[in-house]
């Protein structure tokens, strides 16, 4: 149990440090993510369906690595209570935009936005908790 325990705690933290990475490349290289995703997405979509995509990406994956090391802190912690609030703001954005979405011409900004903007407050509420609430024993 605790050899799986410090499995899986390694194993998120090696992703965060990853994606943190990657952030980092892409702040600085400002990859053309939009004109990739047009290219080789397979399927019909419309041609400004990736618009805005390569501004908002890197923030993305930024907010991923913070999610990820806020989930390694709670679980090294053994603040399990605290895992709600992490999830439910990148679940609520994506809900919001899966409600209000048109199907037909979607936009792919919008819920790379509403996502980033529920991480960013659930990072932000978590981080608050896992200071004020105990650890548990």
């Amino acid at each position: 149990m605790l050899l799986e325990r410090r499995s899986a705690l390694r194993l998120i933290l090696g992703l965060a440090v990853s994606t943190l990475i990657v952030s980092l490349w892409m702040f600085a290289v400002r990859p053309d993510v939009a004109r990739i995703l047009n290219q080789y997405l397979p399927g019909t979509h419309m041609p400004d369906a990736f618009d805005g995509v390569n501004g908002i990406l890197p923030f993305v994956v930024l907010f991923i690595g913070t999610t990820l090391l806020l989930a390694f802190r709670i679980e090294s912690k053994s603040q399990r209570v605290v895992l709600f609030p992490l999830a439910f703001g990148p679940a609520i954005g994506a809900v919001g935009w899966w409600i209000t979405e048109n199907y037909d011409d979607p936009n792919w900004f919008h819920l790379l936005a509403l996502t980033t903007i529920g991480m960013f407050v659930s990072c932000g509420v978590t981080m608050l908790l896992s200071v004020v609430v105990r650890q548990n024993a």
